[in-house]
């Protein structure tokens, strides 16, 4: 009994180790892909929100995909972006942003310069409303699917990450086997160390099942491709082309033989009727557009199913399917990657669930924020130490520059009489680095921990009150009738992210407060 007690033991304490190696080790990097992807789920929204011709764009719903100007909306958009005849454009494809709201999207992928041009138009008329590069939105999301590594290893890098936060998540709770006494206890009456431990151990306990979900989803999407690579491997002797062809049909070849561009509307009636009772097109891709080989992708959902979009995939030229991709209604592999994405993404449930994911994805950070703070107050304030707070503060206070640089770029005349296309990417990421070199600045100079954090959470929260506050008055000059709902809905985000860095400093302050007083009463 007494050895059976020994290796339980030594086994908690084993785990216990790896726990905190690994949270020292890799700390830094879940955190970074917790806040990015938390700020990422209003992703589309603060596309919106930074520019002030979508802003004021609400208007009445558009209807149905299927009564929407696909067809005019593509030849503009090839006319604009395909250089001489078209001719430059590789990949076309124009989508619903929300069911039932006025914005239709657009993307024109161009052969020449390898860009994709963003446009957004109204869905009833089919008249451009703004041509757009996403700037803060675009930083933040790429930080969190590919931390800017070259593809596929940041996408690689992402998932391994996915499981190790995953691993974390349940392993600490075995650690903490007194998790019933201690799953509704939170000290902030005690000492400094219980208050965060405390903290620390509430956020993994009571969003345990979100941890999991998020940890696991995000592996199988950021894995995807060593899957396909296995899978090839084993079921198609390494021929990764067979292995993609046989789930998503073969692509015809391009064959630089010029053809006139058909209507798109037919082949969306015709993927209705194809695919499954209930199948609702929202997204059309066209591919080599004014060439033979043409062929054409209709993706839409199922009502009241969790799964990302299925599809049809057309010749042009014959009118024959290729292939018939089902999610929903196929096998089990392909049902467990479809309910990934929106279960990851929070691309269901409407407003509300966005919201409900931003409050998860909170409690997600504390997690290695909380152990990473443990980690630090117990060494001294070397090197390794400036180098995990400057990470862990770096892209939160850089990501509140980004979103006052974005606010500039939006309203200030200076900046919109400049083409908005050109110019939010770089002053938002210009203003992101800025905040960048602020916190390694005052990470390099400060040797009080506790100071540098309540500085910048006080700057980070001055921002993105500021940034929220002006925007809704700049707004107000230009009236409220058309103000659309995912502006003022990435203003309230703002606000409920100002309010956090807010209360952080608040505490820190008072610990700190606390500590100086402490140290004048003792002399």
């Amino acid at each position: 009994m007494s050895d059976q007690k020994n290796k339980q033991r030594a086994f908690f304490q084993g785990l216990m180790r790896c726990h905190k190696q690994l949270g020292a080790a890799l700390g830094i990097f879940i955190f970074v892909l917790c806040f990015s992807g938390t700020v990422s789920i209003f992703h589309g929204e603060i596309a919106i929100w930074e520019s002030a011709k979508l802003s004021n764009a609400y208007g009445p719903v558009a209807g149905r995909f299927d009564d929407a100007p696909v067809d005019k909306i593509m030849q503009r958009a090839i006319a604009d972006f395909g250089g001489e005849d078209g001719r430059d454009v590789e990949v076309f494809n124009v989508r619903q942003d929300t069911p039932g709201q006025r914005f239709l999207l657009s993307n024109t992928h161009t052969e020449s310069d390898e860009a994709w041009h963003l446009s957004y138009w109204d869905g009833s008329t089919g008249e451009l409303i703004a041509h757009q590069q996403m700037g803060i939105s675009k930083i933040v999301r790429e930080i969190h699917t590919d931390f800017y590594l070259p593809s596929p290893w940041g996408r690689y890098a992402i998932g391994v990450l996915g499981v190790i936060f995953m691993m974390m998540a349940v392993g600490g709770i075995l650690i903490h086997r007194n998790w019933r006494r201690e799953s509704d206890q939170l000290r902030f009456d005690q000492k400094d160390r219980h208050k965060w431990s405390d903290l620390h151990k509430l956020s993994g306990f009571w969003a345990l099942p979100f941890h999991i979900t998020i940890g696991f989803t995000g592996a199988l999407l950021g894995l995807l491709g060593v899957i396909l690579i296995m899978m090839a491997l084993v079921a198609y002797g390494g021929d990764q082309d067979a292995a993609i062809a046989d789930i998503f049909g073969k692509d015809p070849e391009m064959s630089h033989e010029q053809a006139p561009i058909p209507a798109m509307q037919p082949f969306v009636t015709k993927a209705r009727e194809d695919m499954q009772a209930g199948f609702n097109p929202q997204r059309v891709t066209a591919v080599y557009p004014g060439d033979k080989n043409m062929f054409v992708l209709v993706y839409g959902s199922y009502p009241e199913t969790l799964g990302i979009d299925s599809f049809a995939k057309y010749r042009v030229d014959t009118g024959e399917p290729i292939k018939f991709v089902d999610y929903i209604h196929d096998n089990v592999a392909l049902r467990v990657y479809s309910a990934s994405v929106p279960l990851h993404y929070a691309t269901f449930g409407g407003p509300m669930m966005k919201f409900i994911y931003f409050a998860l994805g909170i409690l997600s950070c504390l997690l290695p924020a909380t152990g990473l703070y443990l980690w630090l107050r117990r060494r001294p304030f070397d090197w390794q130490a400036r180098l995990v707070y400057w990470g862990l503060l770096a892209v939160p206070v850089a990501s509140a520059f980004g979103f006052a640089g974005a606010l500039f770029v939006k309203w200030l005349p200076a900046f919109t009489t400049l083409s908005f296309a050109t110019s939010s990417i770089w002053y938002s990421g210009a203003a992101f680095v800025l905040g960048l070199l602020f916190v390694a600045w005052q990470a390099w100079r400060g040797d009080n921990m506790q100071a540098g954090f309540v500085q910048s959470m006080a700057l980070s929260a001055m921002l993105l009150a500021i940034t929220a506050v002006f925007d809704v008055v700049l707004q107000a000059s230009q009236g409220f009738s058309l103000w659309a709902p995912q502006a003022w809905g990435t203003d309230v985000a703002l606000l409920l992210m100002a309010a956090l860095a807010f209360y952080l400093k608040q505490r820190l302050q008072l610990k700190s407060d606390v500590a100086d007083e402490a140290v004048v009463l003792a002399n």
